[in-house]
């Protein structure tokens, strides 16, 4: 059953995504505003039972980094340019950060134990999250990070929604971003990954 559920969920994600129609353009954070974000190590490995690439997550420490819009900014294209490395943001809470940054401890994970975690998942804020998928690939020259441009709507519902969806849209090699507790830092975040948009360059 639980199997059934994940998989609606994905199914109407990703066809949301594809709406172009709603995806609404929003106004970029001053260069001056504080934010936090926190950095995850991305890979492509062979998965053992699907006999398949997928994508391999994890967080890079519990620390969560902060300074301006402007130094995040920096940070999204140096590390997009120079490693294996993403940095997840921009958050305006410190609390936010440190939640999210707990939803990317998947590292040696197996299916059966992300199902109990995201079972047991309790939200007591009672928050509307928002996140959106990203496709990347590395480069064969550099390994660096590449990442590809999808029309990509950002998706919303619950804590369990996205650990749901970032868990099973890994098997697909997509890489769920968020969660967020704002719709407006979701497109933010989203707008500056397009930005570093290189899939296919750099090879």
């Amino acid at each position: 059953m639980k199997k059934i559920i994940y998989s609606t969920l994905i199914a109407i994600f990703v066809f949301n995504s594809y709406s172009v129609k709603a995806q609404i353009d929003v106004e970029e954070f001053d260069n001056d505003q504080y934010v936090f974000w926190f950095y995850i190590k991305a890979e492509i490995k062979t998965d053992r039972e699907l006999k398949r690439p997928v994508y391999k997550v994890r967080r890079i420490g519990k620390d969560v980094k902060s300074g301006t819009m402007r130094k995040y900014k920096k940070e999204v294209w140096r590390n997009t340019n120079s490693g294996q490395q993403l940095p997840i943001g921009p958050f305006l809470e410190l609390g936010d950060a440190e939640r999210a940054n707990r939803m990317y401890d998947l590292a040696r994970k197996t299916s059966e134990q992300m199902e109990k975690e995201i079972a047991s998942t309790i939200d007591t804020t009672d928050n509307t999250y928002f996140w959106y998928p990203i496709q990347f690939t590395l480069s064969n020259r550099t390994r660096k990070i590449l990442i590809k441009r999808q029309p990509a709507r950002v998706a919303e519902g619950s804590l369990i929604d996205f650990r749901s969806f970032m868990w099973e849209v890994l098997m697909n090699k997509q890489l769920a971003i968020g969660p967020f507790t704002s719709k407006m830092e979701a497109e933010e975040s989203k707008r500056l990954y397009r930005l570093e948009d290189s899939f296919g360059i750099g090879n």
